[in-house]
């Protein structure tokens, strides 16, 4: 068998925690949308109601009157609300995070999540998919197993940008902080661009957070995912259109911390083609040839198990 199921005990946790890391990422939605404060202030025409955006921003909503006192008070009520929903959600994340490092869910590199997080946070999220090995860890944390160490082996997680959106991309990583780079660093201020392999970046680990981008017909010239210099420049992935047109599979995985994150990648019956068609190239390594065929009859064996549902038909 190329998996071992989790005891209940675990799939139970895992549950919880999912539910947790949900909720939070909702309470977290609706309490954006109170970020503005609302107050009374004297001016000389009176007591106005003004409204203060988070970027600085003011409005004047208008002088006092029954129908602003009562948008005042329902506003700082939501409010309030919001702030203690977030409240328990976050301590409901803290206890299923210590939860975790017992469960034997808690597989993935602590650097992964802290990475996928940073993505989510700075709204990366849409731009980017794990795929490769990494994208086994969503897999089995939908199918409550755990793959062998040798078919789940990586010092590297491989991340696909949809540059079809690089304006948005570029306009993003600029309100983010301006670079790839400097958003790793967020992550782990060791994060250096490789200058023999500048589609990637390496920390003083060697740990190596690569990244592609489709092969456009025509499009040989390498560009930077940026305007700044330094920057990475994601490499041409052969066949990658298959995974920019797959449906997105996203899961919550678990780092051996405990910590969660978010994982977007494809969907199973994509990553089992992909891995197949990897397995054939004559030019690939032969070692990678076989770790290829196994991965792709790993999440096979899920899929005609039951144990993994895919949105494609077989």
């Amino acid at each position: 068998m190329a998996y071992t199921p989790l005891e209940d005990s675990a799939i139970q946790q895992l549950a919880r925690s999912v539910a947790a890391y949900d909720d939070q990422a909702k309470a977290l939605a609706t309490i954006k949308k109170y970020e503005s404060t609302m107050s009374w202030q004297q001016s000389e025409s009176g007591t106005l109601l003004i409204k203060t955006d988070a970027n600085g921003t003011v409005h004047q909503l208008g002088p006092k009157t029954d129908r602003l006192v009562g948008v005042h008070r329902r506003y700082v009520d939501a409010q309030l609300a919001a702030r203690q929903a977030l409240a328990a959600c976050s301590e409901e994340v803290r206890i299923c995070q210590n939860l975790n490092r017992t469960t034997g869910a808690n597989r993935v590199d602590p650097i992964v999540i802290r990475i996928l997080n940073e993505f989510q946070a700075s709204g990366l999220g849409g731009f980017c998919k794990v795929i490769g090995t990494y994208a086994l860890y969503a897999y089995e944390a939908a199918a409550g197993v755990t793959f062998d160490p040798a078919t789940t082996a990586t010092n590297d997680v491989d991340v696909l940008l949809d540059v079809q959106q690089r304006m948005r991309l570029v306009r993003e990583l600029g309100a983010a902080g301006g670079s790839m780079i400097q958003l790793l660093q967020r992550v782990d201020s060791t994060f250096e661009r490789d200058e023999e392999q500048k589609e990637s970046a390496k920390n003083e680990d060697g740990f190596a957070v690569d990244f592609l981008r489709r092969k456009e017909p025509g499009d040989s010239e390498p560009f930077s995912v940026s305007d700044n210099d330094g920057d990475i420049y994601p490499v041409q992935a052969e066949n990658a259109q298959l995974f920019l047109n797959s449906p997105v599979f996203e899961r919550i995985v678990i780092g051996v911390d405990g910590s969660m994150a978010r994982m977007r990648t494809v969907d199973p019956r994509v990553f089992v083609k992909f891995k197949r068609w990897m397995s054939g190239l004559e030019k690939r390594e032969f070692i990678k040839r076989g770790r290829d065929r196994n991965q792709a009859d790993a999440v096979e064996q899920l899929l005609n198990d039951g144990l993994l549902q895919s949105a494609l038909e077989p």
